[in-house]
């Protein structure tokens, strides 16, 4: 018999029965099928559990479910079960892609396989649908019922008593946040380009850090020949006048885990001692707040934090005490315009649950407007030439209405940020 845990943000589970006997290949992986799995000889038969779970809200809200984590335990080898989140919100998702079963893998982790081959989180499962239900839920104003939506994926346990986990996406903690700063921190060729600093501290008295990355005056250069005379005709360059900043930050919606692990990427590029990474030192001032909402990746959200709003909502008029870390954002945006630092890009992270590819949302004047812009086009169209996967024809510019509060929108309405 199985145990699901209701751990992370799983409210509860029912076991709905057994289903009729399934001929399964041994695989979580539909693509691993090979000529040996398809011969009837090694395929075995399994019943199927099925289980309906049902995943915790949004603190203080009466939706936004989308993001889920919960495990396994008592597992028996070779053992099927179908799982049926039941209370999606979204009426779309990256795991119904193929409305025959192939759409997005869940994340899984197995306690064993880490122990014993090494493996840590990897997509897997089988048969990944997801569709409308007949229940409906009732919107936080109460004016009208919407549909949820139910993922369901059937998975086979490859171990006796093991332990397994499963998420929407790679998990990436405020802890893990922690320990990567703590790396850069306690690595001195890597500290040096680096100013340790703390944004505000958040509802939930979790510490909001903001990272300065930029060249120092005394930081020494370990290039060599004509690296180094480039470098020398940046530092002529840019002692003319001040530098300008580069703003990025993420993780403002909890459940968007992709959005930390391109940040790392982006910490660890910009703390090295690549050419590219000491000119852009050279050049920029970055400041960076990796992780803006806390209390909700903390508490299992998905997009709001512990007022139960949504953070890339309140840009215009942030409150100190319900959205802190926006609010300090702000407050060092106007700090760097009064120092007379021009910023130059704000780049806010994100994960998007219905589109593939890597992809931006800019901000553009309608066209015909007597002072369109082209220029927050420019760094798109650039990136998209260089980096395969980014797509510059899934990025979008139109300033819709009900985005007036995001971060982008107040950024350019409000302290003109655009490429220059």
């Amino acid at each position: 018999m199985f145990v699901v845990v209701a751990s992370g943000n799983l409210l509860w589970s029912r076991l709905i029965g057994h289903n009729q006997n399934r001929t399964t290949n041994n695989t979580n992986n539909p693509n691993k099928v090979n000529k040996n799995q398809k011969n009837k000889k090694n395929r075995t038969s399994h019943a199927v559990q099925e289980y309906d779970l049902i995943l915790q809200h949004d603190l203080f809200t009466a939706g936004n479910v989308q993001w889920f984590y919960y495990r396994v335990g008592n597992t028996r080898k070779h053992s099927i079960v179908k799982f049926n989140l039941i209370n999606m919100k979204k009426s779309g998702s990256l795991f119904g892609l193929d409305k025959d079963g192939g759409g997005m893998q869940p994340c899984v982790y197995s306690q064993m396989d880490a122990k014993t081959k090494g493996i840590g989180w990897h997509r897997a499962c089988t048969d990944v649908r997801y569709y409308h239900n007949s229940q409906n839920y009732q919107t936080n104003n109460n004016n009208y019922q919407k549909k949820q939506s139910t993922l369901s994926f059937v998975y086979q346990f490859q171990h006796d008593d093991d332990c397994v986990f499963f998420a929407m996406c790679h998990p990436y903690t405020y802890t893990d946040m922690q320990e990567d700063i703590a790396s850069i921190r306690s690595d001195p060729e890597r500290s040096k380009h680096v100013v340790f600093q703390s944004l505000c501290n958040s509802i939930g008295e979790n510490r909001i850090d903001k990272l300065t990355i930029t060249s120092r005056s005394a930081a020494p250069l370990s290039m060599n020949g004509k690296h180094l005379t480039a470098l020398e005709r940046m530092r002529k360059e840019r002692d003319k006048k001040p530098k300008r900043a580069i703003v990025l930050s993420s993780r403002v919606h909890p459940g968007e885990t992709n959005a930390s692990w391109m940040m790392r990427g982006v910490l660890d590029f910009l703390t090295g001692e690549s050419i590219e990474a000491q000119g852009l030192r050279e050049h920029f001032v970055f400041k960076i707040v990796p992780m803006l909402n806390p209390d909700g990746v903390i508490n299992g959200n998905y997009r709001c934090n512990l007022s139960g709003k949504d953070l890339n909502r309140k840009w215009s008029t942030p409150s100190k005490w319900e959205q802190p870390s926006i609010h300090g954002m702000r407050s060092m945006f106007d700090k760097m315009i009064r120092d007379g630092r021009n910023i130059a890009l704000f780049c806010d992270m994100h994960g998007h649950s219905r589109k593939k590819n890597v992809f931006t949302y800019g901000c553009l004047r309608k066209k015909g407007h007597p002072s369109r812009d082209q220029r927050p086009l420019k760094f798109p169209y650039i990136l998209s030439n260089v980096s395969h996967p980014f797509s510059f024809m899934d990025s979008r510019f139109k300033v819709q209405r009900s985005k007036s509060g995001t971060g982008r929108v107040v950024g350019w309405r409000g302290h003109d940020i655009s490429l220059r």
